[in-house]
């Protein structure tokens, strides 16, 4: 973005945590998450009929893939979008999900998160916040096993 400006000069809090010199945020990629959080703090988030339809466009483009159906209620939050793969169909995201998506995390088709949970893709020691180990998240929906007769 040429000259000198406030949305040129943004950073998100994400640019500051660990991995964020590995997973680069190209400026289009930065203001996805700046439009995505600045939404859900205004009063047109509260209208679903926008709002649904509002973040399955913002999610084609900032996640790295989106499959159909996509819904996605207010609050939800990730820090690095480009390595959220929702790549199944009909997936429904309650309010108030998030999810550290530093190692990965996949969502499959008809996966539904329920309010307020919280998914890690990475853990820690008490003694060294430091060091810390990465490993990808894939939510799969339960498979419904058949009775035995």
């Amino acid at each position: 973005m040429p000259g000198n400006g406030l949305l040129r000069d943004a950073r998100i809090y994400s640019e500051y945590l660990p991995k964020a010199k590995e997973l680069i945020f190209t400026p289009e990629k930065r203001h996805l998450h700046l439009l995505w959080d600045a939404f859900d703090r205004s009063p047109l988030s509260l209208s679903v009929n926008f709002a649904f339809p509002f973040r399955r466009m913002i999610a084609c483009q900032l996640f790295s893939t989106c499959g159909k159906n996509f819904c996605a209620e207010g609050d939800m939050r990730f820090n690095f979008g480009q390595n959220l793969t929702v790549g199944g169909d009909d997936v429904f995201i309650n309010r108030g999900l998030f999810i550290d998506t530093k190692a990965g995390v996949t969502l499959g088709n008809a996966v539904g998160i329920g309010d307020f949970v919280r998914i890690f893709t990475h853990s820690h020691g008490e003694a060294n916040h430091e060091e810390r180990t990465y490993a990808p998240v894939t939510i799969e929906p339960m498979r419904r096993s058949t009775p035995t007769q």
